[in-house]
């Protein structure tokens, strides 16, 4: 694998965390009913016991790769093309699900070089999450792996598949920030390849308040520790922060005790935990810019809690 500092090749780290497993407290039926692959073969009776009735099967893999049989036994009985992917090579998300059904957490990482251009132009990168001014060459956030966020996921006996995404709570309902709510004015008026990303940066832009999240609040404290292990962060109008927190961190909330500035504080103390100088992904990875590593090597080194894609 070529870790070339300046060449752009997709490089994702991402690493298992038990640092809450939220299914503690449910009973044992809850629990089962959370066990994948079958989980997304959805019946009555896992929807019963979920609480998982009419919920949005989402996307088939990436956000350009839209479901069209998204409930419950129609997305089972389904073939594709009509679902693009059979239930068993799902990987997607389940919008609307209550605060705290999940297993574990994943830590996303991600390699600037890989991911962003060498110079970030605002007008032009802007869907571009991952980066900002502070990605680009021989700028800070562009020297190591960075955060990308902490996610809520499903297990699924060793296959990374689903994950709950959007999610309400006693205090918020955060599933219209969903593509398939109804905030956005673009919407019925855009392309037919109008994506999440797309939906976002309508929200953000036309300033729909119902999923910005207050930068100036929540990024300020943080901003210096933003630019070397979360640079993407600090782009034009919130855009990571609001997509990490209504997609992923809404679903555990309740852990940091549904404030946003608690959960990005956790995200950057792990994130630095893990690339900092010393750290096993800063010896194996970071500090062999420009030259080449065996993938499976890489792997092994990281104890076998990583997927690299």
């Amino acid at each position: 694998m070529e870790l070339g500092k300046y060449l752009y090749f997709i490089f994702a780290v991402i690493f298992f965390v038990y640092i809450a497993c939220s299914v503690g407290y449910l009973n044992d039926s809850k629990v089962n009913c959370l066990q994948g692959p079958d989980f997304w073969c959805l019946n009555e009776t896992t929807e019963l016991l979920c609480n998982f009735h009419n919920k949005t099967i989402d996307l088939c893999g990436y956000t350009n790769k839209r479901c069209q049989i998204k409930t419950g036994d129609d997305f089972c009985k389904s073939t594709p093309p009509a679902q693009q992917q059979p239930p068993f090579e799902f990987n997607g998300g389940l919008t609307g699900v209550d605060d705290d059904y999940f297993s574990y957490y994943i830590l996303s990482l991600y390699w600037p070089p890989s991911s962003c251009p060498q110079r970030y132009n605002e007008t032009t990168d802007l869907l571009r999450y991952f980066c900002s001014p502070y990605t680009d060459l021989d700028q800070p956030g562009s020297e190591r792996l960075v955060l990308h966020g902490l996610w809520p996921t499903f297990s699924t006996g060793g296959n990374y598949q689903g994950w709950p995404q959007f999610c309400s709570s006693q205090f918020r309902d955060w599933s219209s920030c969903h593509i398939d709510g109804d905030l956005c004015p673009w919407k019925n008026t855009s392309r037919s390849d109008f994506s999440q990303g797309n939906y976002e940066y309508c929200l953000a832009s036309e300033n729909v308040g119902d999923c910005l999240i207050n930068g100036r609040e929540i990024l300020e404290p943080e901003r210096e520790r933003l630019k070397v292990l979360a640079p993407g962060y600090l782009n034009k109008f919130n855009l990571f922060i609001n997509h990490e927190w209504t997609k992923h961190g809404s679903c555990c909330s309740s852990t940091f005790r549904h404030n946003i500035s608690n959960y990005l504080t956790h995200m950057l103390d792990l994130a630095d935990m893990v690339t900092r100088p010393g750290s096993l992904t800063y010896q194996h990875i970071q500090r062999y810019a420009g030259e080449k590593i065996g993938l499976g090597y890489l792997i092994s080194v990281l104890n076998q809690t990583s997927i690299i894609n």
